[in-house]
């Protein structure tokens, strides 16, 4: 239960920082939808899912709600690019702010209760960014992609669009079930904490 307590604000604080960094970069951008829409907040009522919620307590993966975005409002060439990166962007600083005070601050014995939650912010959000930013349909990162790509291949990128919740299911449950399978989020895992905490001064 204690975990608990530690885990389940600091994630909904991380996933609210994550909804809101979409919806304020597209607000900035041009686009008045998700100031119709209520999510210019920083409440994380406004950006939880209810059956994502669920999920996030009882099963291996959750999610919050989308952020509603019009790209025909939105100003600027690289625009979709910029709101589809801002949500993992924000988990991203909240990680690197874990790991300089981690690795740099001087936690006196009578606060180091804080050790085990900036743990968590650590790897939590350095988790949402990673999987986050798979370039895979409907993930950020597959927006990402999306908007790199030349126009000329966006009509077969659109085909396999549908079959990207697919591969993310294998991902997350694979190594649960199949033996022997590699968890490629793992292995991601590890290789950007590696990174992470060598780039952060």
């Amino acid at each position: 239960m204690s975990r608990l307590m530690i885990w389940l604000p600091i994630f909904l604080v991380s996933i609210t920082l994550h909804e809101f960094g979409h919806a304020y970069t597209a607000y900035r951008l041009g686009d008045q939808t998700p100031k119709h829409d209520g999510r210019l907040t920083l409440n994380p009522v406004a950006h939880l899912d209810p059956i994502g919620t669920l999920m996030i307590l009882f099963g291996p993966i959750g999610w919050a709600k989308p952020v509603r975005v019009d790209p025909r409002a939105l100003k600027g060439r690289y625009a979709e690019l910029m709101v589809a990166f801002a949500g993992p962007l924000a988990n991203l600083i909240l990680a690197v702010i874990a790991v300089a005070i981690l690795k740099h601050a001087s936690i006196p014995a009578a606060y180091e209760g804080l050790i085990e939650p900036l743990q968590v912010m650590m790897m939590l959000n350095l988790a949402l960014a990673v999987f986050n930013l798979l370039p895979i349909p409907p993930l950020d990162g597959g927006n990402i992609l999306q908007n790199l790509l030349p126009y000329r291949w966006r009509p077969t990128y659109y085909q396999l669009m549908p079959y990207g919740v697919i591969v993310l299911v294998l991902l997350v449950l694979g190594p649960m079930f199949v033996p022997g399978m590699p968890s490629v989020l793992g292995m991601l895992m590890r290789q950007a904490l590696e990174f992470l905490v060598w780039i952060v001064p």
